[in-house]
C-alpha cells in the first residue's frame, strides 16, 4: 500500500489530467461543445461556395470574431499542485462480492468525484498464513479530461514507478520527458475554431461535439461472442498478414455489413486514437476523436482484398473529420482492446464480462432507448476473448437483419482463414 501511495504521488505529478478540475459549470461545457461544432461545420461550407472578395473577406472575419468569442469562453481548467485526496483509495474486501461491489461503487456517478479514482482493493484470504491474496486497482476516470486510450500510458508509468517505489530504485527519473497534455489539446481546439489546423496534418484537427442524435428511438441490443479459439485464430490471422487485430476486426465488420446491407460502399464513423505526433502516445487527454470513412466493396472483391483496403485506407490516415451536419445518422464503430504488456507487477486486464458487464449476464435483444439507427462496439474481455455488441433501431434493423450480418460477418471470418481469396459476393 505504501508504495502505490508513493508512485500515485508521482503519476499525479507527471500527468496533468490527473490534478485538474473543472472551474466552470458542466451546463457551459456541454453547450460550447456543440455551439462550437455546428459552427465551425457551417463555415466549412461556407467557405466551399463563391465569394466574392468581399464576401470571402467578410466570412473569414466572422469566422475569426466567432473562433475569438468561444477561445476565450472557453471552459477553464483548474491544476492544482497536487492531487485531490479523493484520487486515491484504498479498501479492503474478504469475498469476490466485495470486490464487485467496491468496482461498481467507485463508478456511480453520484459518488464519482472529477477527475476520478484510482481503487486498490486488496482481497484478504482466509488462511492465517497468507493475510492479502490478491490485489486489484479499479481505475475510474472523468471523460471530459481523458479517453479510452488514456489507461495505456498510465499504466505503463504506473507500473514502472511502483516498480521503483517499491526497489526505492531511482528508475523513476528516467521516465521520458512528455509534453503538456492540455497545452495539445488546446493547440488543437484554437486552431480548429480559428479554421486553420496543422497544414501538414489536417486530419488531426479536433472538436468532438455530440456525436449522438438529440432524438431517442425504439431500439434493442445484441451481443455475440468471439470465443478463445476463434479469437486465436484472429490474432495468428493478423500476425500472418502483419494486421494489428483491432484493424483486422473492423475489415471483418465492413465485410459483414456489406453483404448484409447488399452494399458495394459501408460507411462508418470510426472512433479513433489521433496521438500521432511525437511522445503523443504517453499523453493523458481527451484526444480521440470521430472520423468518416468509406470503405469500397466493389463486385469482384475478395474478403482478403477488402481487409487489406481497410488497413490500408486506416493506415494512410484516409478519412474525413466527423460531419454531424451532413452525417447525423451514421453507423458507429468502436473498438475496445487493452495492452497486453505487463510490468511492475502489474497484469493488465479487462472487467471480465461474465462477472461484471450486465449485458452479458442479461441475454440479447432486450429493448433499450437508443440515439443512432446502428452502433456497433467490439470489446476485449480477456486475452483471448472479445464479444461484439451491437446497438439497433427497430425500425431499420430488426431482429432478421441481425442474423443476416451475424452470419455473413461469421462467413468472412471463416473464408478469411481458409479461403481468403473467395469472393465477397459469392454468397
Amino acid at each position: 500500500e505504501e508504495g502505490f501511495r508513493a508512485a500515485m504521488v508521482r503519476l499525479a505529478q507527471r500527468h496533468v489530467a490527473l490534478r485538474s478540475q473543472l472551474a466552470d459549470p458542466l451546463e457551459q461545457h456541454s453547450f460550447l461543445y456543440d455551439g462550437s461544432q455546428a459552427l465551425v461545420l457551417v463555415f466549412q461550407h461556407l467557405a466551399a461556395f463563391r465569394w466574392g472578395i468581399c464576401q470571402k473577406a467578410a466570412v473569414r472575419l466572422l469566422l475569426r470574431l466567432f473562433a475569438w468569442a468561444y477561445k476565450h469562453s472557453w471552459i477553464r481548467l483548474q491544476v492544482l499542485s497536487s492531487p485531490a485526496t479523493s484520487l486515491v483509495r484504498v479498501v479492503h474486501a474478504y469475498s469476490e462480492q466485495d470486490v464487485e461491489r467496491f468496482c461498481r461503487d467507485a463508478a456511480e456517478q453520484e459518488s464519482f468525484d472529477p477527475p476520478g479514482s484510482f481503487t486498490l482493493i486488496q482481497l484478504h484470504s482466509t488462511l492465517e498464513t497468507q493475510p492479502v491474496s490478491r490485489s486489484f486497482l479499479f481505475v475510474c476516470l472523468s471523460h471530459a479530461l481523458s479517453d479510452g486510450f488514456s489507461i495505456y500510458p498510465l499504466l505503463s508509468d504506473l507500473s514502472d514507478l511502483y516498480a521503483a517505489a517499491v526497489s526505492k530504485h531511482p528508475a523513476v527519473h528516467n521516465l521520458p520527458h512528455i509534453p503538456h497534455a492540455f497545452q495539445v489539446a488546446e493547440t488543437r481546439l484554437c486552431a480548429t475554431l480559428a479554421g486553420a489546423p496543422d497544414a501538414e496534418r489536417p486530419d488531426r484537427q479536433s472538436l468532438r461535439g455530440q456525436i449522438f442524435s438529440a432524438r431517442e428511438r425504439r431500439g434493442y441490443i445484441h451481443d455475440v461472442s468471439l470465443r478463445a479459439s476463434a479469437a486465436l485464430a484472429m490474432a495468428q490471422i493478423g500476425e500472418h498478414y502483419g494486421i494489428p487485430i483491432d484493424v483486422l476486426l473492423v475489415g471483418i465488420t465492413v465485410c459483414g455489413l456489406s453483404r448484409a446491407d447488399g452494399a458495394v460502399s459501408v460507411p462508418l464513423t470510426l472512433y479513433c486514437n489521433m496521438r500521432d505526433g511525437p511522445a503523443e502516445s504517453m499523453l493523458v487527454g481527451l484526444f480521440a476523436d470521430y472520423r468518416d470513412a468509406f470503405f469500397e466493396c466493389q463486385t469482384g472483391s475478395t474478403v482478403l482484398g477488402v481487409v487489406l483496403g481497410v488497413y490500408d485506407k486506416i493506415r494512410r490516415r484516409e478519412w474525413e473529420t466527423f460531419d454531424g451536419l451532413r452525417n447525423p445518422e451514421a453507423t458507429t464503430l468502436n473498438i475496445i482492446t487493452w495492452d497486453e504488456g505487463s510490468g511492475g507487477g502489474f497484469e493488465h486486464r479487462m472487467r471480465g464480462g461474465r462477472q461484471f458487464h450486465p449485458r452479458l449476464r442479461e441475454g440479447s435483444s432486450r429493448e433499450r432507448r437508443v440515439k443512432r439507427p446502428r452502433r456497433l462496439v467490439w470489446e476485449r474481455q480477456d486475452r483471448h476473448e472479445w464479444y461484439l455488441a451491437l446497438d439497433l433501431d427497430w425500425k431499420h434493423y430488426d431482429v432478421s437483419w441481425t442474423r443476416l450480418f451475424v452470419q455473413a460477418t461469421q462467413d468472412a471470418f471463416c473464408e478469411l482463414a481458409h479461403r481468403p481469396n473467395s469472393s465477397l459476393w459469392s454468397q
